[in-house]
């Protein structure tokens, strides 16, 4: 469970990943906002279970609102990155953050 962050632009740290870690950080990124949207919000049944939720990542993006955000912001670039625009909805449907 990681974080590549290569920049503080969120966008611009996503488009610095290749396809393999694009895919991977889809996931992993979608897994972070649901441990963390439970943490700051409270439980929802749509979202991913807890995973790593003493990871240093994890933490981090629940520590404050402006982590939260980033992250959110991140998973964003993350699918326009991988995909157009048209497919974007289908990616949070899957990832069950299309509630966000």
């Amino acid at each position: 469970m990681n974080i590549f962050i290569t920049s503080f632009d969120s966008k611009e740290a996503a488009s610095h990943l290749d396809d393999l870690r694009l895919n991977k950080m889809i996931l992993e990124t979608a897994q972070l906002l649901s441990s963390a949207y439970r943490h700051l919000f409270g439980n929802d049944e749509l979202l991913y279970k807890d995973t790593h939720f003493n990871h240093p990542c994890s933490i981090w993006a629940r520590k404050n609102m402006d982590n939260y955000s980033w992250v959110v912001q991140y998973f964003d670039d993350l699918t326009k990155e991988k995909c157009p625009l048209k497919f974007r909805p289908l990616i949070f449907k899957f990832h069950r953050l299309y509630f966000l």
